[in-house]
């Protein structure tokens, strides 16, 4: 049976954690579950009084043509190794989804630990949306050069300048679409994460205003500096400047959101849980387009139907209805759904679908 965990289950599913992610350090389990474990946000799957199977949703919110959208992060998804290829995860997941759906969730996202996970996760309706950029700076050039008045300070747990790094992050991600956000609690997180992990969050600062961040965690040789976001060229400048003459015998690789016609790397799925609302909230932002579908879920049939998109507006009907008229339109999956609503890499789809707009879905520092 699946059930919510308490706090008996609690010490059962960070067993479970142990065994299936035995990379992870006893500092960075104790800390998840110290930080951002939640028994109210835990399924468990129980066979015969033992848990052998978990995982989490937590919440995210996600920007959508200018909505806030309740998001749910797939985290610790966890099958004990004798119980495996048995469909529980699937099951667990299924389950999940009406969750979702009572608590009026309408996507979930996940990164995939492996990628052979990402075919795995497609079958139960989840399509790779997240995408970032690579760009390597292999040595110091002349091009990041620093100026006196620009200074760069660590950001710590210590520092008494996180609520202005936060809002300095907060600010400028909650003006981009199709984006993970971070509240400040999950921003307090980040900065113990990236202090376990030997890592590094860098501000750069002018006159004592922040006007420059950036997170850097080491990869092998390799520097990856994620989130880079700053005001202008010259605290960008001086970001780099200071990394590549603190790290000069590594490669320095920039990790950002994508932007038009650049080569990107995908990283993170989504699927959606309730279509009408993000078809209409859709519909509202292009009222130029015109669209009829059938949908197919596998996984939640209340899903199924005829939806249409027409002047700024949408419409669910039910199929058999529509069966019974004898309509010829167009059906699709919940995969598919979730790549056209999002507009990640359209142009690679079926020229039918050419018409939905280009999406840069960005999903960063989710502690992966």
């Amino acid at each position: 049976m699946i059930v919510y965990a308490d706090d008996t289950l609690k010490e059962e599913v960070k067993k479970i954690w142990k065994i299936c992610f035995p990379d992870d350090s006893d500092n960075f389990t104790d800390f998840y579950f110290d930080t951002k474990y939640k028994n109210e946000n835990t399924l468990v799957y129980v066979i015969d009084g033992i848990a052998v199977a978990c995982l989490q949703m937590l919440p995210y919110n996600f920007t959508y043509y200018h909505h806030i959208i309740p998001t749910a992060y797939i985290s610790g998804a966890a099958t004990l190794p004798a119980f495996r290829k048995k469909g529980i995860m699937a099951d667990l997941l299924t389950f999940a989804f009406h969750e979702m759906q009572r608590k009026n969730i309408p996507i979930s996202v996940l990164i995939p630990q492996e990628p052979w996970l990402i075919a795995y996760y497609e079958q139960l309706g989840y399509a790779v949306t997240f995408e970032y950029s690579n760009q390597v700076l292999q040595s110091y050039t002349e091009d990041y050069d620093t100026f006196n008045d620009y200074k760069i300070i660590p950001l710590s747990s210590q520092n008494n300048n996180i609520d202005t790094a936060y809002h300095y992050y907060a600010s400028y991600f909650s003006k981009q679409n199709f984006c993970i956000q971070k509240s400040r609690a999950d921003f307090e997180a980040i900065i113990t994460f990236y202090t376990l992990e030997e890592g590094e969050i860098l501000t750069v600062c002018k006159e004592n205003v922040i006007c420059g961040l950036c997170f850097i965690s080491q990869n092998n040789h390799s520097i990856i500096v994620k989130d880079l976001i700053v005001e202008n060229q010259t605290s960008k400048s001086a970001l780099l400047n200071y990394i590549i003459k603190t790290h000069p015998k590594n490669e320095i690789i920039l990790r950002n959101p994508c932007e038009e016609n650049e080569k990107c790397c995908h990283n993170g799925m989504l699927r959606i849980i309730n279509p009408e609302c993000m078809v209409d909230i859709f519909a509202k932002a292009h009222p130029e387009i015109t669209f009829n579908f059938s949908l197919l879920d596998n996984q939640m049939t209340s899903n199924k139907g005829y939806y249409s998109i027409k002047n700024g507006k949408s419409m669910k009907t039910d199929v058999e209805f529509v069966q019974n008229k004898k309509l010829n339109d167009t059906w699709i999956d919940i995969n598919l759904l979730s790549t056209l609503l999002t507009g990640y890499q359209i142009k690679t789809l079926s020229p039918e679908f050419h018409f939905f707009p280009s999406g840069h879905p960005f999903m960063s520092l989710m502690l992966e």
